[in-house]
């Protein structure tokens, strides 16, 4: 049996939507964790697994016979809170939406849309969060603090984990989310530029994606759009 996957399956959420004047446009959902989110992710996980456990732990002591009864109680609680820690982390999720049609690139920041002409020269690309080498140095520094004193520290890296995804437009970077880790920073940079081929493909222009046979058609003589479209990387 074959199975076809959809352009769009899995994250981030996208959708295909058909505008008023006839225009195809796509509304691109983010939802990842920032690296400040995801520092208050891993915290709650640790304080909520600490409220588990003694939770657990008062179970048995008022149980001082712990029959089965009680064992079945707590290996239910434990299950139901392995099953919870992926919805807790989910709850620090950030969700940034972007658009694409045409004419425009959007995103929504700081309650209203940021728009860029879509028609201008521009390309998606990924950038280590601003930040990370001077995490790096703390971490460092700190370290070598912990050795003179013959002890070993672990810090787990949050900037150094971080991807902005960047749109570099006309040579100038416009940071649109930022993303704790590479592999689903990578995801959206592919998706933006999966749509951007998409529009580009349709446009008529010969260049991009094409989904259907009709978006491979160039400009033919006699055909009234003259603007010419940017070149995708």
């Amino acid at each position: 049996m074959e199975i076809f996957k959809r352009p769009f399956e899995g994250e981030p959420e996208t959708r295909e939507v058909s505008t008023a004047d006839g225009q195809t446009e796509y509304h691109v959902t983010v939802k990842e964790l920032t690296p400040l989110r995801a520092r208050l992710a891993d915290i709650a996980d640790v304080l909520f697994g600490i409220y588990v456990t003694g939770l657990l732990i008062a179970l048995f002591l008022n149980d001082p016979h712990q029959d089965w009864a009680a064992v079945v109680t707590a290996a239910l609680f434990f299950g139901c809170y392995w099953k919870a820690r992926s919805g807790l982390r989910d709850s620090f999720r950030k969700q940034t939406k972007l658009r694409l049609n045409a004419e425009h690139l959007a995103v929504w920041q700081s309650g209203g849309w940021v728009c860029f002409d879509r028609k201008l020269p521009h390309r998606f690309g990924i950038l280590q969060h601003d930040y990370a080498p001077m995490e790096k140095l703390k971490v460092e520094f700190e370290r070598q603090k912990a050795a003179m004193k013959r002890k070993v520290l672990f810090r787990k890296p949050y900037y150094g984990d971080s991807f902005i995804v960047c749109l570099d437009y006309l040579g100038q970077r416009q940071d649109l989310v930022t993303v704790y880790g590479r592999k689903e920073a990578s995801a959206v940079v592919a998706r933006l530029q999966a749509c951007d081929e998409i529009i580009e493909s349709r446009s008529r222009q010969g260049r991009g994606a094409p989904i259907d046979p009709a978006d491979q058609w160039g400009h033919q003589p006699g055909d009234l759009e003259t603007s010419a479209s940017s070149t995708l990387h």
